[in-house]
Order: structure tokens, then sequence, then C-alpha cells
């Protein structure tokens, strides 16, 4: 998230506008920012053309997370597509080891 922080650092929830936001309504966007999310383990994984706020949004509820205390990820989807595909390829090696 370093790396992420230096390029977005002024992306803080506070300067989120959610009234551009057409699929955000006030409450979910507070009920992202309590992280209760994060307490029940869960991820979240923002879909949406490009320039309507995700990346200031995930930004921001990472730095949100990371003053509570916790430590944070970021990852684009790109980016999860290439751990899934290296995911499934190990665990093709690790099947033909076994048979092996």
């Amino acid at each position: 998230m370093a790396r992420v922080v230096n390029s977005y650092g002024r992306n803080h929830l506070e300067t989120f506008n959610l009234e551009e936001q057409e699929s955000l309504s006030r409450k979910e966007f507070n009920q992202l920012k309590e992280l209760a999310w994060v307490e029940q383990l869960f991820n979240v994984i923002l879909l949406g053309p490009p320039g309507v706020g995700k990346t200031h949004l995930a930004v921001g509820l990472g730095l949100e997370a990371i003053q509570k205390g916790y430590k944070v990820s970021f990852i684009s989807m790109g980016g999860i597509g290439s751990h899934l595909k290296n995911a499934g390829h190990n665990a093709e090696i690790a099947n033909q080891d076994k048979k092996d």
C-alpha cells in the first residue's frame, strides 16, 4: 500500500465526492467507512468504468484502515487475475508432483 499512498496520498475519504456517485448511497459509503467488513474478514472489490472514483475510494478506505491499525493490501484486477492464474498453475504442478 505504501506505493499507492505515495501516488494517491490525497485520496482520503473526506475528499471523496459522494454526490457524483449514482451507484453508492451515503448509507453504503458510511458502512464501508466503518470497516465492519474488515473485522468480519471480508474483502471489497470495487468495479466500474474509468473515472468513477474506484481508486479514490479504495485508497481512502485503505488509509482509514491503516489509521485504525490494520495492514492493507491494494491490488488491481489485472493483479488479481495474475495471482489466480499463478495459483492455478502452482496447484497443477503440486498435483502432478503427487502423481509422480
